[in-house]
């Protein structure tokens, strides 16, 4: 698959480090998929939930502190909190500001949190199989 905007990390162990910090745990699918794909935004990008169709996956936030869509400016304060209360863990983004989501709960499902709703729909059952749905 195609991916457009990747940017290469600054520091090579910025994700592992930044979830050390937080008390999170991903797999190392996810972990090396941020890597991978950091900043990018997948030329593929299409995806449905069970509750919703045609939903956009818009990017993978950066691991850059300079970079505009950058995980620091997300995963703070009140959302932080309510993410966390939930076992949610955000890595992408929806053009309306939706969040892709790990659930660390849920055996590393992947959900999309609704900002306004705070409503989580499954999107699928790890990282690889959504990937392999977006169309």
């Amino acid at each position: 698959m195609e991916w457009k905007y990747v940017e290469p990390l600054e520091k090579v162990n910025a994700v592992e480090v930044f979830l050390k910090n937080q008390g999170i745990s991903v797999s190392k699918e996810v972990v090396t998929f941020i890597v991978k794909h950091n900043a990018g935004r997948p030329a593929v990008n299409r995806f449905d939930t069970n509750k919703r169709k045609e939903c956009v996956f818009d990017g993978v936030f950066s691991y850059n502190e300079k970079d505009p869509e950058n995980i620091y400016g997300i995963y703070k304060g009140e959302l932080k909190e309510s993410l966390k209360k939930a076992g949610l863990f955000p890595f992408g983004m929806e053009p309306g500001g939706d969040l892709i989501c790990v659930d660390m709960k849920n055996k590393g499902r992947i959900c999309i949190f609704g900002l306004e709703s705070g409503e989580v729909e499954f999107i699928a059952g790890n990282i690889n199989d959504m990937m392999n749905k977006l169309y």
